[in-house]
């Protein structure tokens, strides 16, 4: 299995719109919160006090359309990084974010709705794995869990994502200790695992009732065999303990 993806938003966008284009939709914000040097400098740059980077100056051009815009051009992934960002910053440079704010915000109109749109989107990526195939995985090039916590989209004739074995045996991983934790391992970071494909956008609301099978099937399972790695699991991928309950509730019964 070369990757799994596994996304869960609370609200999708419908098809038709030109969505902004970024160097790098999946760059890891995170990590760049956590490195306050970094941090800093790529706020530098979006206050025009600093050089930018490629990937920043991508992020920096667009960052005047989404705030007016209420990002309603983003995808969910840019809309996980600039939610990310901006709470970070908040956090962890308040003088600096009161400077964007009055760059970006002036007269405080539109960060309100900017900041409402983007906390609706929640995006959880799950790496895929190809090391796992001493397990006899079968030879599926992407499996894709896509689950939607709330939300409607109202587009019509709603093109699902297709995948080698939607119907994959997920029971006999969850039966097989072994083979469920070279997943996990795989998951939770603690394995190799082949890079996340960038194709993936505007998943929540392509997800066939098979694959909600394989999520829930997963995920309930390993919470009820192996609670040590589901634990490990909900802390990567949920640690403030916002979204699973609702993710679960989605996928129950299939």
């Amino acid at each position: 299995m070369k990757e799994v993806v596994l996304l869960a938003a609370l609200f999708c966008a419908c098809s038709g719109i030109e969505y902004f284009k970024t160097a790098d939709d999946h760059y890891d914000m995170k990590a760049l919160v956590e490195d306050k040097a970094k941090f800093d400098i790529v706020t530098e740059c979006f206050l025009d006090k600093g050089p930018c980077s490629k990937i920043a100056q991508s992020f920096r051009d667009i960052v005047p359309d989404t705030i007016t815009g209420a990002c309603d051009r983003c995808n969910d992934a840019v809309k996980h990084l600039a939610n990310t960002y901006m709470h970070g910053l908040e956090k962890n440079n308040p003088k600096y974010y009161d400077e964007f704010l009055k760059k970006y915000d002036p007269d405080g109109i539109y960060m309100e709705k900017f900041m409402e749109s983007i906390a609706a989107c929640a995006i959880f990526r799950i790496h895929a794995f190809n090391s796992c195939t001493s397990y006899n995985l079968p030879n599926m090039k992407a499996v894709v869990i896509v689950v939607a916590m709330l939300g409607v989209c109202f587009a019509e004739d709603i093109k699902y994502y297709t995948t080698a074995d939607d119907n994959y045996d997920i029971k006999s991983v969850v039966a097989d200790r072994a083979r469920l934790e070279a997943y996990n391992k795989c998951f939770v970071d603690k394995g190799p695992c082949d890079e996340i494909s960038a194709s993936y956008k505007q998943a929540c609301r392509k997800c066939n009732p098979a694959q909600k099978h394989l999520a829930n099937t997963y995920l309930t399972g390993l919470k009820q065999n192996y609670p040590e790695h589901y634990a490990e699991f909900v802390e990567k991928y949920d640690p403030e303990g916002i979204y699973l309950d609702k993710f679960m509730e989605a996928v129950k019964g299939y």
